[in-house]
């Protein structure tokens, strides 16, 4: 008999300010981080219009993580920033052809005005009403063939083998569904990429996304550079302000900092909550099997202080950040762990392949 290996490959998330990297390892039925390492980028990534931008590389930030994280073996699963990619529904005149990549390809480069073999796509099943599927109802993903090639070549010249360039969205599914018992998967549950550079919201069911929407003018960065601007501190001092005092909680005692930060933060946390307010109206409205139950948050947004019973009290519903368990004996985490979720999803097919 061949079992699937008991230690991941190693998943590296790579976002816009910084690259994270996750290697998960199976004991029995159950999974838990190994290994997890985040460098920061030198000068982030623009957060507006990446996909349009030239690819950039992640080699020095790879490079880095991997020589200093303790992970084992060379494999590797990638995920890139959703700044750099895209995501719809697959035309009517391409559902057809939904199975054959290359085809869904050559429609979006059509659609993007791209010369043939400009872009490269994975696409999915999405579940219609009542639970059914259907074969032309399907989600694509896509980026530049130009990005694909350097996250590669970054890989390889880190030492690393790039066995899968994944997509966001499937890795917060699986992220959720590591963490979740068989009960609660048939539970829709928001998962919220609250990054630097994009904000993107996924509703998870049965394991895959079902639903998936950018958040315009969300991004993180936003409400760190408002708080830079009132308060004089850098980049690094606001997030170690956030991630160390926080907001004001509804049910605790508030800190004088905590005052001090929520009013430059305001603005642009009532327009991400305003935004999953409506998004989730909608579905209430239109697709009621897919109105989340729960909110799990990743990103650098997830390790704000207090965000989840702030974020708890505007939507009325359970919120929390997305963990899960660390081996005792391996090295401190060098960052908060909901940042790692997707690198711990992706570091998860390396235990799924035999």
């Amino acid at each position: 008999m061949i079992f699937a290996p008991r230690t991941g490959w190693i998943g590296a998330d790579l976002g816009s300010h910084a690259v994270k990297l996750a290697q998960v390892e199976r004991r029995g039925g159950l999974y838990c981080l190994k290994s997890v390492l985040a460098v920061q980028r030198p000068a982030p990534w623009p957060g507006n219009d990446l996909h349009r931008a030239e690819a950039r590389s992640s080699r020095e930030e790879l490079t880095a993580a991997y020589s200093l994280g303790g992970f084992a073996g060379r494999y590797a699963a990638c995920s890139l920033s959703m700044a750099a990619c895209e995501v719809a529904e697959l035309p009517d005149d391409a559902q057809i052809v939904a199975e054959d990549l290359l085809s869904v390809a050559r429609t979006l480069d059509e659609l993007h005005g791209e010369l043939p073999g400009g872009r490269v796509a994975d696409t999915w099943p999405v579940a219609p009403s009542g639970g059914k599927r259907q074969d032309n109802s399907r989600m694509t993903l896509s980026l530049s063939r130009a990005w694909a090639s350097q996250v590669a070549a970054d890989h390889a010249q880190s030492g690393l083998v790039c066995r899968v360039l994944d997509g966001l969205p499937l890795c917060l599914a699986r992220a959720i569904q590591m963490t979740q018992n068989e009960a609660m998967a048939s539970r829709p549950v928001a998962a919220l990429d609250w990054g630097c550079g994009q904000a993107t919201l996924c509703i998870v069911l049965h394991g895959a996304p079902q639903f998936v929407r950018v958040l315009r003018h969300c991004q993180l960065q936003i409400l760190t550079e408002a708080l830079q601007q009132a308060t004089g501190a850098s980049l690094a001092e606001t997030s170690l302000l956030l991630t160390r005092h926080g907001l004001p909680a509804p049910t605790q005692p508030i800190e004088s900092m905590q005052l001090a930060l929520a009013d430059p933060v305001q603005p642009s946390l009532d327009a991400l909550t305003d935004e999953v307010e409506r998004t989730t109206a909608y579905l209430r409205s239109y697709r009621p099997d897919w109105a989340p139950k729960e909110f799990v948050l990743f990103g650098g947004g997830a390790t704000i202080r207090n965000i989840e019973s702030v974020l708890q009290e505007r939507w009325g519903a359970p919120v929390r950040a997305w963990s899960m368990p660390q081996d005792e004996s391996s090295e401190p985490p060098n960052a908060p762990l909901a940042l790692f979720g997707p690198a711990a999803a992706l570091s998860l097919l390396g235990c799924a392949t035999k």
